[in-house]
């Protein structure tokens, strides 16, 4: 069967929709892939938040390869080097081709679409004002054209994912679809349009960014004159850069992993078949062994320099810091069992959490690593040590934070009135119920975060100026909660299973990783 080529190719995307459109009236979703290919069930790529799957979708690679969060979109300019935006591959295919992108999100735009790609863009406010743009340029017959609205998303965040206010708002975003299709219908082009509708995440409450089937699964469907009626096969976000080429008849980049890593999906065009690669899950299981005396020869002081780890805490049975450099104080009650990586394991959040008396974290650069028990049930990121208040609206305040989530990890660096994040998704092998060894520099000196999982460079991110001010407050320095004690088991009910939990009192690197790699048998 040869390849089908279509002269135009629309998205509509629709921020925060999930697959939420099923419990709500969308008549015209309905009847533009009645006849053609839909999914409920493609994936968000993890975390699930709007910057890193919408570039996620107009890279086509996973999100700790183009390394966008929602604090460096728009602020951040992709170079297109190694890693082009689907504007650049279009255009460079396409030297003549009418392209144009719409947006209540002028950043996103602007950090993907440089001047000299002559693409059409427009920005508003109001998703209306976005969809009446829209429209009004499909009489100009773009050969490519991405549209982004976002009300959907600002409704789960103000109101509640799967709320009155949120659903009304799809079924409203419905009819804004039905516009667009309906205008290139008009313009007598849609038999030589592939029409796409796709979204980045879901929402559980008030948020997102995490794993839950709420937040993960998403809507996915494609319409054209050779799209056959029925079930798109297994699709992450990031697969969106591949459709819109193969659709074009522009080459498809090879697979690559770190690379570019969009696949089309089964199930859009008849004739791809049997082709799509998929990660297979790797459980990460060991039966524990004692954990070595830290000054012995298998000792953590003879990979690390002693000078450099500033507390310890092995988790034995006990809350002590094996440096002896600080003393811990328990609330509430910890739990321990005995299948940890190096001796017991600790449990912490609703049950119990651990301040360290007199801590500071200080002024300069930081690092700390640890080992924890993947958890696909969390809802909400847990937080793994914090001193301020982990509450998402109170986040933006002077302190520090890191959380562990179902899929991943987010780490805050707060000051008075602002904060940045930086959120990684976990590789795609990783199982559910698995130990993963997770470990951070904060590098002040290169104004770099590193982060690596089970010892490999995994996402980084520069640290803007503002933000190496982050440091010390006056709450305590508390592992297994927020500063304030009160996130993991007030707010929430949340558990997180740790071992070894070591914080460095410089910026780790690369060599020093491969060491702890190599104290824990790992190499």
């Amino acid at each position: 069967m040869g390849r089908n080529v279509y002269k135009h190719v629309v998205i509509v995307g629709i921020d925060g929709m999930g697959n939420f459109l099923t419990k709500t009236p969308t008549p015209n979703i309905d009847r533009i892939f009645e006849n053609h290919a839909k999914t409920y069930n493609a994936l968000s790529m993890s975390p699930t938040i709007s910057a890193q799957n919408w570039c996620a979708m107009l890279m086509g690679c996973s999100p700790e390869v183009h390394g966008f969060t929602n604090s460096t979109v728009g602020r951040v300019k992709n170079t297109h080097e190694n890693l082009p935006s689907i504007f650049k591959r279009v255009r460079d295919a396409k030297p003549d081709a009418h392209i144009a992108a719409y947006s209540h999100w002028q950043g996103l735009i602007e950090s993907l679409v440089d001047d000299d790609m002559n693409v059409e863009t427009g920005f508003a406010r109001s998703d209306e004002i976005v969809c009446n743009m829209a429209v009004e340029a499909v009489s100009r017959k773009p050969d490519f054209m991405y549209i982004l609205f976002e009300e959907v998303d600002k409704a789960g965040h103000g109101s509640e994912y799967g709320g009155e206010e949120y659903l009304e708002t799809i079924t409203r975003e419905d009819g804004y679809t039905g516009r667009i299709y309906e205008a290139y219908e008009k313009a007598g082009i849609i038999d030589e349009t592939l029409f796409l509708v796709i979204t980045d995440h879901g929402g559980i409450r008030n948020g997102h960014g995490g794993y839950t089937d709420e937040e993960k699964y998403i809507f996915l469907g494609a319409a054209g004159k050779y799209v056959p009626k029925g079930e798109i096969e297994f699709a992450f976000t990031r697969d969106l850069s591949a459709i819109v080429l193969y659709a074009l008849g522009i080459d498809v980049p090879e697979y690559k992993e770190g690379a570019f890593t969009s696949q089309v999906p089964h199930g859009i065009f008849p004739e791809v078949n049997n082709s799509y690669y998929k990660v297979e899950p790797k459980r990460f299981d060991r039966e524990s062994v004692p954990t070595p005396d830290i000054n012995g020869e298998k000792g953590l002081y003879k990979f690390i320099d002693k000078d450099r780890i500033r507390f310890a805490m092995f988790m034995d049975n006990s809350i002590e810091d094996a440096t002896g450099n600080y003393v811990m104080e328990q609330h509430n009650l910890v739990k321990y069992y005995s299948e940890g990586i190096y001796g017991a394991r600790g449990e912490f959040g609703r049950t119990g959490h651990v301040t360290v008396k007199d801590f500071k974290v200080g002024t300069g650069s930081f690092s700390f690593a640890f080992w924890a028990k993947v958890d696909r049930s969390l809802d909400e990121g847990v937080v793994v040590f914090a001193n301020k208040n982990w509450f998402w609206r109170d986040r933006a305040d002077n302190g520090i934070g890191f959380s562990f989530r179902a899929s991943g990890t987010s780490m805050s660096l707060g000051i008075p009135g602002d904060q940045e994040e930086y959120e990684g998704g976990f590789p795609l092998d990783v199982d559910d119920n698995g130990w993963i060894h997770i470990a951070v520099a904060v590098n002040k000196e290169t104004k770099m975060y590193e982060l690596y999982y089970n010892f490999k460079l995994a996402y980084t991110a520069k640290i803007e100026d503002e933000f190496l001010a982050a440091g010390d407050t006056d709450l305590p320095f508390t592992v297994g909660n927020d500063g304030l004690g009160t996130f993991s088991n007030e707010k929430y009910d949340l558990i997180i299973n740790m071992d070894d939990f070591i914080f460095f009192g410089d910026a780790v690197s690369q060599e020093d990783v491969s060491k702890l790699a190599e104290y824990y048998g790992m190499n």
